[in-house]
């Protein structure tokens, strides 16, 4: 390493300006974590003029759609 070798000895009195290196640590990478679903929270979904459904956040989708296909025929 011939870069290293260039800056020579480094003076060790308190009193001298150091220059050196530093320590340095590689971290793993981490994936960002995924957002979750929220567990509360309400959806107003209207249906026609005078229909409506309120659900949590944690509605099954699949459900929904079966209830809002139901609805729609009316």
């Amino acid at each position: 390493m011939t870069w290293r070798r260039s800056f020579g000895p480094e003076p060790m009195s308190p009193q001298s300006e150091q220059s050196g290196f530093a320590r340095v640590v590689l971290a793993a990478e981490v994936e960002p974590a995924v957002a979750a679903t929220p567990t509360s929270g309400q959806m107003v979904i209207v249906v026609g003029k005078d229909r409506r459904v309120i659900v949590d956040a944690g509605v099954d989708a699949a459900a929904l759609a079966r209830v809002l296909a139901v609805l729609e025929r009316r």
